[in-house]
């Protein structure tokens, strides 16, 4: 049920049984790209260890060592990288689809080509078009620190447009399809121009209850085990308040 298409929300779907093995996700201390892999993790039933590398690593330079280490980092010395038994993936969207096939949700619709590659697509535009989008809007605006006011407004401007060209087709596809990639896109949108931004959408807001209220979910939620900051900057609650004066009126 990772791939944006799959049909965890609209249809329901029961959980996952747990799934044997010695199960790893590493990532930094934040949600960035790793958190719909979490999130899918959870919702399985999937017992697993939530590797985090702590912002000291990367303040004090270790994090270079790390990233020069295979075990650590995998192959192309970035994170998120999977670990399931002695089977070693990077990359979020490759982790997706191994673990759409690995929990099983490729096997409700095995005989379906034509749903496995629009969930492709679908993975592919939560991840790409939205959440890197979104970190890259936060790293940006922290990096303005001495920018001029109307720099500030244009950076959030352009962002806003884009995000807003791509609401109503969200909309549409939450109608009847949906997944992890979809619900955190959704959830930085909420985050960065703020909840009113799904008013007039409302099946993206019914999506979003939907998949909050999953059980595992909801339970991980109350938990406070997902990671505070998207990005892990401790200014990063500075930075969203920025960008929130600057959204577009």
């Amino acid at each position: 049920m990772l791939r944006s298409c799959m049909r965890a929300a609209a249809r329901n779907l029961s959980t996952a049984a747990a799934v044997e093995g010695k199960v790893v996700l590493r990532y930094f201390e934040s949600r960035g790209r790793a958190q719909a892999l979490r999130y899918a993790l959870v919702d399985a039933n999937t017992n697993f260890k939530d590797d985090r590398i702590s912002m000291q690593n990367i303040m004090s330079g270790n994090w270079f060592n790390m990233k020069n280490n295979a075990s650590i980092s995998g192959i192309w010395g970035s994170l998120p990288v999977l670990e399931w038994d002695n089977f070693q993936l990077s990359q979020t969207e490759a982790i997706s689809t191994f673990l759409y096939n690995k929990l099983g949700h490729a096997e409700q619709n095995a005989n379906d080509l034509q749903l496995a590659a629009r969930s492709a697509s679908l993975t592919s535009f939560a991840h790409q078009d939205i959440i890197l989008l979104s970190l890259q809007l936060i790293n940006i605006i922290g990096t303005m620190q001495n920018a001029k006011p109307e720099d500030l407004v244009s950076a959030v401007g352009q962002f806003h447009a884009r995000i807003h060209g791509f609401l109503p087709r969200i909309e549409n596809l939450a109608k009847s399809n949906g997944g992890y990639l979809i619900f955190e896109a959704m959830d930085l949108i909420a985050m960065i121009l703020g909840k009113e931004s799904f008013n007039g959408f409302p099946h993206c807001s019914k999506f979003m209850f939907t998949m909050m209220e999953r059980p595992n979910i909801a339970q991980y939620l109350k938990s406070g085990q997902r990671p505070l900051y998207l990005t892990g900057s401790p200014v990063e609650p500075t930075i969203l308040a920025r960008v929130a004066e600057c959204r577009p009126k």
